[in-house]
């Protein structure tokens, strides 16, 4: 009797087709390889860049406040940035910065599968939190943008109101099949909603990236 060895798919292991087989597995697990290493390094760069952030913004604007000092906040808001006498619009300022602290700090703990696995009662209300804060800090956004003396003009309002608006969607989708226990689906639209709730950070790194080039190029 011929016992000759085949492949798990039933392919000689000496024909070409095996050979081609195994290449291919082996390019796979590479390729698999590679974008695992690819995910933890971004996933590291963009959540100490989002502490980083978060520890500025509180020390920035909560000092303001400690201090009493809600002008302060003019130094990096010149336009719509603390306005005296404009309480609901201030309050509107100081609202949306400290639900920012809040939810940046907590997005990044939903991100990691330790946390899911062994504290799943903290990542289910922390997900709740996160998502009606996300929410609520949009809406203000959107008073903020077009009832306030904002930065830039009517195209960047009108990106961050999309933004703003896929905010709500993506909350709305994440916690849908999170209800239907479709965990799957849930997981792939609370990444969405991480990257759209984070779409100011990124704005601010690409800007500041785009800053340095300029000048950099000026030399």
């Amino acid at each position: 009797m011929n016992f000759s060895a085949t492949t798990s798919s039933g392919i000689p292991m000496k024909s070409p087709e095996s050979k081609a087989l195994l290449q291919r597995q082996s390019l796979q697990r590479i390729a698999a390889g590679v974008m695992k290493s690819a995910a933890v390094f971004w996933f590291l760069v963009t959540v100490i860049g989002q502490l980083l952030f978060v520890f500025y913004v509180a020390a920035f604007y909560g000092g303001a406040v400690v201090q009493g000092d809600l002008a302060r906040w003019n130094k990096v808001l010149p336009h719509g940035g603390y306005i005296a006498g404009d309480t609901m619009g201030n309050l509107a300022i100081g609202t949306h910065v400290l639900i920012a602290v809040i939810v940046i700090a907590g997005g990044a703990l939903q991100l990691i599968p330790q946390v899911r696995q062994l504290a799943p009662t903290f990542h289910r209300w922390n997900g709740r939190v996160y998502v009606l804060l996300a929410v609520v800090s949009s809406i203000i956004g959107l008073y903020m943008l077009w009832f306030r003396a904002g930065i830039g003009g009517t195209v960047q309002h009108i990106g961050m109101s999309v933004d703003a608006g896929l905010i709500m969607f993506c909350a709305a989708m994440a916690v849908r099949h999170a209800r239907a226990r479709n965990f799957d689906a849930h997981r792939r639209w609370a990444l969405r909603l991480f990257l759209v709730v984070s779409a100011v950070w990124f704005f601010r790194v690409g800007l500041m990236f785009w800053i340095l080039i300029n000048k950099a190029g000026r030399f």
